[in-house]
């Protein structure tokens, strides 16, 4: 199973999510969220992953917000169907247009909110590559996995405390779900 956790501000929540055996990590460039972090300590945090050898994605709304950092990263996720030199997670709510192209398709209900809706029927003819997002956690992952058998899964809100800080506990409990 692909786990994906996203929000990450320092490396030390990278190299825990990296022993844990994480998938990939998930650094925002969108300034408007709490998980913001400038081009500089993007940079930082993509050069630690790879030490690490956990894969990375720089997550913006848009590929300006991810355009100037994309290079350091294995992967760029975003919400715009825009054509990109770069491995692309496109990142969206509603079912793709055929002509998109992505590597990952990551179908987020709550849009980075955290916000835990159903998710649509056409989800599944993305098994091989979609992954699941959007009010996550260790209480509810295993039940959906069953349930829409993704490629895989992303969690941020999931696994932090209530400061919005990462919670080592959180994310160990919440990979632990993922492996049945």
């Amino acid at each position: 199973m692909f786990v994906k956790i996203c929000g990450m501000k320092t490396d030390e929540q990278i190299r825990y999510a990296a022993s844990l055996n994480y998938s990939m990590i998930g650094v925002v460039l969108h300034n408007g969220s709490k998980r913001f972090v400038c081009i500089e300590k993007a940079k930082e945090l993509a050069k630690c992953a790879k030490e690490t050898g956990i894969k990375s994605a720089a997550v913006g709304l848009t590929y300006d917000e991810v355009q100037n950092v994309a290079e350091y990263f294995d992967y760029i996720q975003i919400y715009e169907p825009v054509k990109t030199k770069f491995p692309t997670i496109f990142a969206t709510s509603e079912e793709p247009a055929d002509n998109i192209k992505y590597e990952y398709l990551l179908y987020d209900m709550s849009r980075g909110s955290g916000a835990f809706e159903n998710f649509k029927s056409w989800i599944e003819k993305y098994r091989e590559t979609i992954i699941l997002a959007g009010g996550l956690n260790a209480n509810n992952v295993a039940r959906i996995i069953r349930r829409y058998r993704p490629f895989g899964v992303d969690v941020s809100s999931g696994v932090e405390d209530k400061t919005g800080e990462k919670n080592f506990d959180k994310m160990r409990k919440f990979i632990l779900q993922t492996m049945f």
